[in-house]
């Protein structure tokens, strides 16, 4: 049991890796969300609830499934060379598995927003960075709170051989 035990945390994603990961799912996320609040606004849909939809509609898909679709990879994922896979079978995220994972996300943010609404002088959003950031730096197998509530682990994705 403890040799099971040890082979799969070797298989975990190093920190620096999901970090990396992260940084680059922000960047390809923010520039999708722009790239959405741009169409909107060319096709004259730039009121609200329209808006919203178009960012909200990105953010889904680009969080919900992308991962289902791409067997736990990302752009972001990709690069860094990790996959994000289902807990107990070490396989393809299910799409309740990416959901939990999404909702944790939303709830952390939703605390991002009511920081702005009441107007709390706390740098609100890297407050959300930070719990999500020591969780994972806390935890054994390296979960964030999106993690453990989808039911999910980061590991290091296999290096194929060159085919010659």
């Amino acid at each position: 049991m403890e040799a099971s035990s040890d082979s799969r945390l070797a298989q975990i994603a190093p920190r620096w890796r999901r970090l990396i990961s992260r940084a680059v799912d922000l960047l390809a996320l923010g520039a999708l969300v722009f790239a959405a609040l741009f169409g909107a606004d060319k096709l004259g849909l730039e009121y609200f609830p329209i808006n919203d939809v178009f960012l909200l509609g990105t953010i889904v898909i680009y969080e919900l499934f992308v991962p289902w679709f791409a067997c736990g990879l990302s752009f972001g994922r990709l690069l860094a060379g990790v996959q994000l896979v289902s807990e107990a079978k070490l396989q393809r995220p299910s799409l309740f598995n990416c959901l939990g994972r999404l909702s944790a996300r939303a709830g952390l943010f939703a605390m991002f927003v009511v920081f702005i609404a009441y107007e709390i002088s706390l740098p609100a959003f890297a407050l959300v960075v930070v719990i999500e950031g020591l969780v994972g730096a806390l935890t054994q197998q390296r979960q964030t709170l999106g993690d453990f509530v989808g039911r999910t682990i980061v590991i290091q994705r296999e290096r194929r051989a060159a085919q010659v």
